[in-house]
Formats: C-alpha cells, structure tokens, sequence
C-alpha cells in the first residue's frame, strides 16, 4: 500500500518575524502548492521543492482588510483565491514568465503574482470551494455565494440555507424544509464530482450533503439529506474514486458516508477509528480530529487531530501507519516522544510527498542576513512515501511478485533474476508445466529488495510516475508518466525508450499497462487523433509506434487487465469491453551484415459478445479477508496472498495440499503456527493443523473441507471431558498406562459433533504431536495455567495423559510457594488466611515426600483446569 521512506525533509520558508505559516494548499494537478501566513502567500514548486515567488501584504491593505485566513486555486492554476479576516475576498493572478533558454523539465517555473481588485460579501468567510469557471463561498451569516473567477464582472448570485429543503434522503426532501438551519452556517465544505454534490459540516457539529437539481446555483435547484445522530462533526474530505465522504469528529473517529443510489440518503460505510488494542494509552486522547486528506489516488487517507499525530488508513479502513504509537512514540532510550502537532498538511504529485506544517518554534535568521528587516526560517516537514504499484494499476491476474515504486525508483522482491531467466529459458510459456511455478514458489522466503532506478531521461520529461507493472516471470518492469512509458529488463539491466520523443510525447497512459507474453498492453489517449486507443508493443523489438498494434476504441478506459488470452477494459460508461489477444511473430532475417524486419499483419482483435455469466463464481471459492489486512499481492499459483496488517509486512496461508516442495511448506507454517499459538490465534491454529496434516498425505488431488461458520461452537471446549469419568482411586502409574478411556484427539471438530481421528502412525500427526507437547511445555515452565487450559480446550490437546508423562519433568514443582502464588494470580484468587496455630505442614515434619505431594498437587491443578474450562466455556 503506502509506506514512508527516510526521514521527513526540511524546507526553510523565509517569513518576517512575527508570522508562521498555518495553511498549504494544492494546485489542481499539484505542480504548485500555496502557502499562507498572515501577510504573506508562498508558492512553491513540488519539483523540485523550492520556493519559487512571494506576495507580501501591504500594512495599509492589512489593517484595512485584515490578515490572510483561506486560499483556494482555479482549476487551470491561473489565478488564486485568498480570504482575509473580515469580509473581503482577494484574487491574484498567477502568470508563468518566460525566459530565453527556460527548460520547464530542468528547473522550477518563473511565476509572477498580480493582485486584483478585492470582493466585498458583507460577512465573514468562512470556507471556499472552486468549481471550474466559478467559485463557491460560504459566508457566516449562513449564505452561499457563486462568484465569477474574473471577479465582479458577470454578477454573482448567493443562496440562503434556510431555503434549501433537507431531509434524511433526497425523495422526500423535495416536500419542503425539513432541517432547521436558522442562524447556522457551512464550516467547511467539499465538492465530489462523482457525486456531484458538495458534503458540508455545519457550526453546530452536523453534517449533510448538498446536491443541486440542475447545472446553475439557485434556491429552487438545490436540495439537501443530512446525517442523523450526528452532531459533532468537525471537518470532512470527499473520494472521487470510491464516492464516499469523510467526515470528522469532536471524538476523535472518522465517520466514512456514502450516497444510497435508490432513495439518496446517507449511509455509514465504515469508521476509522484507533482502537484500545493496538493503541490502549492514546485511543481517547487524540482530541478532535483537525484534519482529513485523501491521496490523490483515493487509496489511502490522512488524518490529524488537535492533540497532534498522523494516521494513514487504506479507503475502506486497514489500519498503515501512526505516529501516536510503537517506534514514531518513543526515542532510542525508551522515554515518550512529544506527539506533532500539525496546522495544515497537503498530498503532493501521485502521494509521494506529504507537506505539513508545524506548530513547532522557528529558527531566527541573523541580522543583516535578509536587508534590514528581521526574518525567521519556517520549517515545512516533507514526508516521502513508496506506494504498492496496485493502488493505481490492480492488473492482478498475472501479478506474483511484489512491486512498489517511488517518484525515481522501483522496489522489487522477485529473487536472482539471473536463475529466474534460466527459469524462463526452460519453460518459455506460463502455462506449461510446473518447473516455473516452483521456481517463482522458492521466492517466497526471499526477503532482499531490489532497487531499479527509473532512467533519468525519461523523468526529465514524464515526471511522475503514475503507472508500473511487471511481467509474470518477475523479469521485465515497466513504467508511465506524464507521457509514454518505457520498460526495463532485469536480466540485461537496461531500459528501453521510446527513440521518437514525438511518438512518447503524443501519446498519455490513461487506464493502466500490464504485460500479455511478451507485449506491453497499454490503454492511452492519442493527443494528435484525440482517441481512446488500446495499443500493444513487443519487448523484445526497438519501442516504435511501427512495431505496435493499435486499436480504437469509443469509450474512455478506467481500468485494464490481462486474463490468458483476453484483454479486458473497464470503461468510463460503465462497461466492460473484452477481446482476444493473438500472439504476434516477428520473423528476422539476418543476411550477412543486413537485418530485414518483417512486419506481420496488424492484431487481430475480436469483440467477444456472449459471455457465460454464472461459469466464473460457479467454479470458484470466495473466501473472506478481514479489514485490517490488505493484499499487496496474489500468488495465484500457490494460494498465497502477501499483505500488509498495522504496517508490518506477513504471509497469511490459505490451506491448500498441494503446495510447493513439503518440506518447504511444513517450514513455513511451522512459524506461522507457533506465532498463532504464541499469539491465541485459535481460528488460525486449526487452519494450519489442517493444512500440517495435508503435507504428504497422499490426499493433494483431494481439495480440503471449507471451513464452516459454526466451527467452534459454544459447547466445543466440553468434547475433550464428554463422557469420561475419572476415578480418584486410581494411581499415578495407572493413569500413565493409558487405563482411563480416553479418545485420542489432536484436531478440533470441522461442524459441531465431528471430531478427526488421530492416527497414531502418520509423520505428520507425530509432528504435530511434538509442536503441540513443545506448547504446553513452555506455558507450564511459566506456570501460564490458564493459557494452559485455553489451549488444551481450544485444541483438543491431551491433557491428562500429558500431564502424567511430564509428572517428573516439567510438571515436577520445585519451588510450591511460587507455584501457589502464580495459581492464585492466574485465576485472581484470594490468598487463604492462615490461622497462627496451623503452622506446621507435613514437609517441614518429613512425614511426606515429595513425590506424592507433587503427584496430589497434579490433581489438584488438573481439576482446577476442568473448573475453569466448564465455567469459561
């Protein structure tokens, strides 16, 4: 998903000496981003980071107008929008200067500021919002005024809000007013474009959505629904992706709403919230939330709080990354770090950067530095993230390998390219046997990251790097940015451009790439034919729109993938395009010192019109997957999914019996099953004795038993004491002999009433047998009696006859006074009182040996484990 890299960077903003920035704003692309302190506007450059021009209020014009509050851009980055303490609005207007000799790729932009003339709307404002041509302005006396961005010129027209109907949901909010909103006003508002509608949270903490009935502003074309038990909403940011709104709150949780398609009412997807579990000292005293900003790929989000932090949750809310806890809380030494607090933070180009400012002390400047005046050196943090190459281009059907990218590079784990390419030497085609699949299943235990740095002439002109993808043999990467893409071979570690600039720059990746064999499919926009194009390259030819084949299509492409031989499109009008893809040869002739190049016919692509709806779910197993976890990649081939949980990189194994060499198999679920056990993970620790017991079976064709919903029942811990009876007359020794009539068990039953038999002969029951009696050995060495007894219920494990085969080993107690104490402490029971005349015991007079007494001592504790697995259960 997102993870940061490195240290945040400081950026050094001169300001005078008495103002701190306290807002940072994007352009619409992000290339630019405001800066705003009292009597100052900072533009600055996202590549590179440097501050390109300022605009510095007059004192006349401050104590006329007041100081800067909001600052809002025009969708073309042509002009700038900035609100002062009382009632006025200002426009400047932002013009590139040109230069001789200027090479936009190589340097920072030359901008220069141009006030205009000021707008006067009567109140204090109190949020801005663009939309294209116009300007949307909340004011506190509860209007909402549409303003041309040429200022004054055309008019403006302003609503009241006590005029626009709300209601719990869109049909019934046509019959008239329905929410009392005298004297209340928009504290701030967002527009989502998908939902074309505006969700807004008013002063007094509620929260609504806005949604005009045609395409102009006006009392009669708006209506609104708003949000029921609700009162306490501070901020709100909206995903254009997904249509959903979040919004925050005075508790410090993320309320995440999205519209209902049939009545259009408000309804609560998910809540993003720190939990007591993970975070038992800071989950309720984070403060409000102060902040909330969605990545520019809508897959990730950042929140703040007034109390300080940062948190980042994935769109449907699996916990990344937080500040408030584990290393980002403490130093080096152990003690409590102060958390940061933030004034304003901003996502930079494609969420590789997160500006933020702080509300720490600045730096002074010396005198004579900066002319006479007094400035001081603002820090501005900039956090660097590397993302999932998933979160934007999810062509998951040939993905077996994990792929992340920065701004500049690739992250790799895909294993020695130089055996993988012999790999694939032996068996060119993917589904041609299974010499690949172990190949690419010998990967998993490779933990070495290999870092491609993406070539510096292609990102001098196509920076950032929005799209990358690598093939299925885990050997050639490729990449697209502004303009074009290139490819890169791991094997040969070189990249592959395009040789016409004229061709790269003519043509913008738009719905993703992917690889097909040995093809690159690309979905683009053609800048000269202004078409929707789907287009495929061959790898190993020269990247030349001569060697490619390329089709037109009628709609826009959303999203693209690649299954076998079938290329499918998802596109902007809801549908979904597939064809079929034929493999290209290229026939080469080499004569003397001449290459001569045939060009075949072009592809030949099919439009496949009936397709067979209920083949696919009919023949599949949905299995699934809880929230805090997010793939960040299938292995197809082996069932595997690796992901990510609370930021720490895991395998979560599906059962599957035929999986890789066993003895690689049995290793790692061997870790996984001893973490599980470690950890109380009982649902998982059945998964994984089943999974054990598959490894060499002879049973791999045989697919294993879904597990039911119903697998632990409330009366499963009782099957391990139903219909036994124990007799206190019998010895030690006839309990050793197996003289009780116990049924062996080890795995816990699939449905209620079942139960698997133990075959006493297997490998692979024996060794479980031992990771189990290695279990219950270490939590008896740590006197840990009532995890003991958790486990023995939960698994089925064979107490008794355990107990009795480590009665002079582990179970022997040394030390009875510790042991009595850790009794009573495991259980939270009272200590007895002794009374002063019953002071002697029968070791202190010799009259009983040891032996016997830890052999009474081990009854006494094994009831004690059927008390408290009976009152448990």
């Amino acid at each position: 998903m997102y993870f940061l890299s490195g240290w945040p960077r400081r950026l050094l903003c001169p300001l005078r000496s008495s103002e701190r920035p306290f807002l940072i704003e994007p352009s619409a692309q992000r290339f630019y981003l405001a800066v705003l302190s009292e009597t100052q506007i900072s533009i600055w450059s996202s590549r590179p980071s440097v501050l390109i021009v300022s605009y510095i209020e007059s004192g006349k014009a401050a104590a006329q107008f007041g100081f800067y509050q909001l600052v809002e851009w025009k969708p073309d980055d042509s002009m700038i929008a900035v609100t002062v303490s009382k009632t006025h609005l200002s426009l400047l207007g932002a013009r590139v200067k040109v230069t001789p000799g200027y090479k936009e790729e190589q340097c920072a932009p030359a901008l220069t500021l141009e006030m205009k003339k000021p707008v006067d709307l009567e109140a204090p404002i109190s949020c801005l919002q663009t939309l294209q041509e116009d300007l949307l302005v909340a004011t506190a006396d509860g209007y909402l005024h549409m303003l041309h961005w040429d200022s004054v010129s055309n008019g403006r027209r302003a609503v009241n809000l006590c005029t626009i109907p709300f209601s719990l949901d869109l049909q019934s909010s046509r019959g008239g007013p329905c929410l009392d909103l005298d004297g209340v006003h928009i504290r701030e508002m967002e527009y989502c474009a998908t939902l074309d509608g505006f969700a807004v949270v008013f002063d007094d903490g509620r929260l609504g959505f806005i949604t005009p009935t045609a395409n102009r502003l006006a009392t009669d074309q708006l209506q609104g629904v708003w949000a029921a038990d609700v009162s306490d909403g501070t901020c709100v940011a909206v995903n254009n992706k997904y249509r959903l709104m979040a919004f925050g709150c005075a508790s410090g949780s993320v309320l995440v709403y999205m519209i209902d398609s049939s009545t259009g009412s408000m309804q609560l997807s998910h809540k993003l919230e720190l939990t007591p579990k993970h975070y038992p000292d800071t989950w309720n005293k984070t403060g409000a939330v102060k902040m909330i900003r969605w990545s520019p790929d809508c897959s990730v989000v950042m929140v703040t709080w007034d109390c300080g932090g940062l948190s980042l949750w994935s769109v449907f809310g699996a916990h990344l990354i937080c500040t408030l806890g584990e290393d980002f809380a403490y130093r080096s030494d152990g003690t409590k770090k102060e958390p940061l607090k933030i004034s304003s933070m901003s996502w930079g180009v494609e969420g590789y950067h997160l500006w933020v400012i702080s509300s720490t002390d600045a730096t002074p400047v010396p005198d004579g530095a900066e002319g006479d005046e007094k400035l001081q050196q603002t820090g501005i943090l900039q956090f660097q993230f590397i993302k999932s190459a998933l979160t934007v281009n999810p062509c998951t059907s040939n993905q077996e390998q994990v792929l992340l990218h920065g701004e500049d590079r690739l992250y790799l784990t895909c294993g020695d390219p130089t055996q993988a390419h012999s790999v694939s030497d032996k068996s060119p085609s993917r589904d041609s046997g299974s010499p690949l699949s172990q190949g690419l299943s010998t990967l998993l235990g490779h933990k070495h990251w290999q870092v491609v740095q993406i070539h510096s002439t292609y990102l001098e002109t196509n920076w950032p790097i929005r799209f990358a993808a690598i093939d299925w043999s885990g050997q050639c990467v490729a990449v697209a940015g502004r303009h074009g893409f290139a490819h890169y071979s791991l094997y040969t570690r070189k990249w592959k451009l395009f040789g016409n600039v004229t061709q790269e720059q003519n043509m913008t990746v738009t719905g993703g790439l992917t690889w097909w064999d040995d093809f690159v499919v690309v979905a683009c926009y053609n800048f000269i034919d202004r078409q929707e194009e789907l287009r495929l390259y061959v790898r190993t030819s020269n990247l030349d729109n001569v060697f490619a084949s390329i089709t037109k299509l009628q709609a826009d492409t959303l999203l693209l993938n690649v299954f076998r031989n079938v290329v499918i499109l998802f596109r902007a009008d809801c549908s979904i395009y597939n064809q079929w893809l034929y493999l290209i040869v290229y026939f080469v002739i080499i004569h003397k010192n001449t290459t001569i190049v045939i060009k075949p016919a072009p592809l030949m692509l099919a439009r496949v019109n009936h397709f067979r709806e209920h083949s696919f779910l009919s023949r599949r197993i949905m299995l699934p997957f809880h929230i805090n976890i997010y793939p960040l990649t299938v292995l197809f081939e082996d069932a595997l999914i690796l992901g990510t949980g609370q930021s720490e990189c895991f395998a979560l194994i599906n059962a599957r019996r035929n999986m890789e060499v066993p003895a690689v198999s049995r290793q790692h679920a061997t870790l996984l099953f001893n973490t599980a056990l470690e950890q109380g993970k009982w649902d998982l620790c059945r998964h994984m004795i089943r999974f054990l017991k598959a490894i060499g079976s002879g049973e791999s064709e045989t697919p294993p038993s879904t597990p039911t919903t119903q697998e632990q029942s409330s009366t499963g811990g009782f099957e391990f004491f139903r219909n036994r009876s124990i007799s206190l007359s019998q010895s030690a020794d006839s309990i050793a002999g197996g003289k009780f009539n116990l049924q062996k068990t080890l795995s816990v039953p699939s449905g209620p009433g079942e139960r698997w038999c133990k075959d006493s002969d297997s490998a692979e029951n024996l060794y479980i047998d031992m990771m189990l009696w290695r279990h219950a050995r270490h939590l008896l060495e740590q006197i840990r009696l009532r995890d003991l007894g958790c486990f023995s219920a939960q698994l089925g494990f064979e107490l008794i006859g355990w107990l009795c085969r480590e009665r002079t080993r582990v179970a022997r107690i040394d030390d009875f006074v510790t042991a009595l104490k850790c009794l009573h402490k495991d259980f939270l029971w009272p200590f007895p009182v002794i009374p002063a005349c019953s002071i002697s015991s029968p070791l202190k007079n010799g009259r009983c040996r040891p032996g016997v007494f830890s052999s009474l001592y081990l009854f006494f504790l094994f009831f004690t484990f059927i008390f408290f697995t009976k009152c448990s259960i």
